[in-house]
Formats: structure tokens, sequence, C-alpha cells
């Protein structure tokens, strides 16, 4: 099903928006945090936003973090589109373990190699 435009172009603002806001805060977390992804219902009251983190601490620590600072992280999200939409839609933080996957890939081919 297509997405409808406006509903798309929202999408890409609040990637660009949050994706800002978790820069911002990555000193905190000791390593990379990343925004893949998001997605906005169709009734754009809430915002799923799917995160990868690659660094040091333990990314089970790291993710409870953000959602501990999940009101903070929607303020600053909320002065950055506050202008855009009527009501900042509720985040919802996801833990996308794609990145995972692609290191233990990279792991299990490029291992052979390294052994010889």
């Amino acid at each position: 099903m297509k997405e409808s435009y406006r509903k798309e172009r929202l999408n890409e603002l609040f990637h660009r928006a949050i994706s800002e806001v978790m820069a911002g805060l990555q000193s905190r977390f000791g390593g990379m945090l990343s925004v893949v992804k998001t997605r906005l219902t169709a009734d754009y009251q809430h915002l799923y936003v799917y995160l990868s983190y690659y660094g040091k601490n333990k990314k089970e620590e790291v993710f409870n973090k953000v959602v501990e600072m999940a009101p903070q992280i929607r303020r600053q999200f909320a002065g950055k589109v506050g202008y855009t939409v009527r009501r900042i839609p509720e985040l919802h933080f996801i833990y996308d373990n794609s990145v995972d996957t692609v290191i233990n890939i990279d792991k299990l081919i490029s291992g052979p190699e390294e052994e010889n």
C-alpha cells in the first residue's frame, strides 16, 4: 500500500529531526547510536524509531537509557518539528539488530581467510 505524500514527507522530516537529536546525545552513550529508520502511523500519533548501536557499552544498557530519556528526547524533537505539526507524535524506540547481523555475517565470511 502506497503511503500518502504528506505522510512520506513527515516521516522524512521526523527521521532527520530525530537523527539530529540522537546525534546530540551520542556522547552520553559511549559509542555510535544511529537511527536506522522511522515509521509514522496512519493517524500521525505514534512514531516508531528503529535504533542501532555500535560501541563499547552493552546494547541493552544503552537502549534502556534511551527509553528512560524518551521525554527529554521528545522535547528536543518537538523543538525541531513543532512548527510543522499540531501534535507531536509519541516516540517508541525499537532496537534494530540488522547492523549486528551484518557484522556477524562479515565475520563468518572473512573468518577462514584470517586463520590461514
